[in-house]
């Protein structure tokens, strides 16, 4: 999980800065992403 993180190209720092719409894309990805990851493994 954290090497996906490490991919995205700005900081965990500047969530402060971005929209909440983004911010909720974000984690619902994220959430489909670790649904994925359970599913897998």
């Amino acid at each position: 999980m954290s090497t996906t993180i490490h991919n995205y190209p700005f900081n965990p720092c500047c969530f402060e800065d971005l929209p909440d719409e983004i911010l909720l894309s974000i984690c619902s990805y994220l959430s489909q992403v670790n649904i994925l990851d359970s599913l897998l493994n």
